[in-house]
């Protein structure tokens, strides 16, 4: 007899000539209590991808899901079975699947693997989580992908106020604080050389995967127009629980303010950026670090005549957060 079938989960079509009605229809009530399956083409050799996690790609083709990149997510489902290149096969996007070989927690969510290709994991990767089933036991797992992946929907800029710097340390130049009525320090003023300090911790709601810039609100009094330029040599250095506090130090980063007339003429405000390496070599930053901030005005770079004095009125952290 000719036997044709359902359109995604490929479920045998009943004719009027079927005879053994039990067996088919016990297959069709297990495939059905398995979960909901489409057919998609294997865009690559899946034929070693039995129980890993798939995408579809720009081809409408199934290839093994990664969160280590946009272009690898979202995961739809998982594979019941191998799958050979070019060849249509079934990826179960609801109800459940069981694998002698895993030996997941009770309970746990399991994510997409950043670190292999069409694996799961019980650790949530940064900044792309997507969740897509449920360990039921230490062997079944209860598929329920979600299409929300974190670093989409939930993240925003967000500011850390350092305000003004501290006095720290002078080489060959003066410094002081300029404070008002209340006795409150409103500026730090700085000539040549001078050294101020600011300080954070870097917040747990990080993304863990950017870079932070170094924002300072500065007001000059230097009457020059022709091009002379204003550098801070900041030294940022993060430090963990139990780590050592040695001299100023720190991976360099580079904020300058030219003066060219203009909006950065003698007395105007002028907001300089300097970027933090999320992932210096040497300096790296990572979640409730102290990271101490060191900031020396040099004032030489452009011109002998430039002396200052300048002010630092404010210093603020920008950095990517996850929301939720």
């Amino acid at each position: 007899m000719t036997i044709s079938y359902t359109d995604e989960m490929k479920l045998a079509l009943l004719d009027s000539g079927s005879g053994n009605w039990g067996a088919v229809i016990n297959g069709l009530l297990t495939l059905v209590d398995a979960g909901y399956e489409v057919t998609l083409n294997a865009g690559a050799d899946l034929s070693a991808a039995q129980y890993k996690v798939v995408y579809i790609d720009a081809s409408n083709s199934m290839q093994l899901a990664k969160a280590d990149a946009d272009a690898t997510m979202p995961a739809v489902g998982i594979l019941p079975n191998n799958v050979a290149v070019g060849i249509d096969g079934k990826v179960r996007v609801s109800g459940w699947i069981n694998n002698g070989g895993w030996t997941w927690t009770v309970g746990a969510k399991l994510y997409v693997s950043a670190g292999t290709a069409g694996a799961l994991t019980e650790t949530a990767p940064s900044p792309r989580a997507q969740c897509i089933a449920i360990a039921k036991t230490a062997t079944k797992i209860l598929i329920i992908p979600s299409l929300y992946i974190n670093n989409k929907l939930a993240t925003k800029t967000k500011k850390i106020r350092l305000g003004v710097p501290r006095r720290w340390a002078t080489a060959a130049g003066s410094h002081f604080q300029v404070v008002n009525t209340e006795n409150e320090s409103v500026g730090l003023y700085f000539s040549d050389l001078a050294v101020g300090a600011l300080s954070f911790q870097v917040p747990d709601d990080w993304d863990g995967a950017s870079d932070m810039n170094l924002v300072l609100v500065v007001q000059n009094r230097i009457a020059e127009t022709d091009g002379d330029i204003i550098d801070f040599d900041c030294e940022v250095w993060p430090m963990a629980d139990g780590t050592a506090n040695a001299a100023a130090t720190g991976q360099d980063v580079d904020m300058s303010l030219t003066l060219t007339g203009g909006t950065e003429a003698n007395n105007m405000i002028n907001f300089i950026t300097g970027v933090i390496d999320y992932n210096h070599g040497s300096y790296p930053l990572a979640i409730d670090d102290w990271v101490k901030i060191y900031l020396t005005a040099n004032m030489g770079g452009g011109g002998a005549e430039i002396t200052g004095p300048l002010f630092v009125l404010d210093a603020w952290i920008e950095y990517t957060a996850v929301t939720s």
